[in-house]
């Protein structure tokens, strides 16, 4: 039987899929076709959540610290998802890896502070994931397959930077770099 803070985790985990979901289908713009690697990243996710559920549901020994650690991340990537949403509202962004040209730089909302904000609040949902399910018997595979979702975001945060390069939009992007960590708020340049 779950606990209590395993019921509420896995709430928030819900809450993060869900979101992340309707966002594909309803909120960014896409082509007719997925790219290659968006496929890989939606097939990776879904068995990074099936994984996940599975290891929440079969835990012999769920560690408090853990599930309160996760419990927070879950929140985080959340809060950091829809505030993204609401600073793209107006002009909703294309999927992962689409051919498009950038029209616009927002440097509003999260976008003050990092550059990926949507791969950010995607990642610390993920880490939340690792951290409620740690000591699972099995927990190399949820690593792995977290490996290769991390790693095709960090490709895709660098196809839409070099987008940028590659735009109009060049100085102000590069200008926009300089004062912003690309997954983590530089601190050093905060006022």
């Amino acid at each position: 039987m779950l606990s209590t803070i395993q019921i509420i985790n896995s709430l928030l985990a819900i809450f993060c899929f869900a979101s992340f979901a309707w966002s594909i289908r309803s909120f960014f713009k896409s082509e007719d076709r997925l790219h290659l690697h968006m496929q890989c990243i939606q097939y990776l996710g879904t068995l990074a959540v099936i994984s996940h559920f599975s290891f929440v549901l079969t835990n012999p020994k769920p560690e408090l610290f853990n599930e309160m650690v996760s419990c927070v991340l879950f929140s985080l990537s959340g809060i950091l998802f829809w505030m993204t949403i609401h600073a793209n509202r107006k002009k909703p962004l294309t999927l992962a890896y689409s051919n498009d040209k950038p029209l616009h730089l927002n440097q509003t909302g999260p976008y003050k502070f990092i550059r990926h904000p949507f791969y950010t609040s995607y990642t610390l949902c993920w880490l939340g994931c690792l951290c409620s399910s740690w000591n699972h018997p099995f927990i190399l595979i949820l690593v792995v397959i977290l490996a290769g979702i991390i790693l095709l975001y960090i490709n895709a945060a660098h196809q839409e930077e070099l987008k940028f390069i590659n735009s109009p939009l060049r100085a102000a992007y590069k200008n926009y770099q300089k004062q912003t960590g690309q997954f983590f708020p530089n601190l050093f340049k905060i006022r």
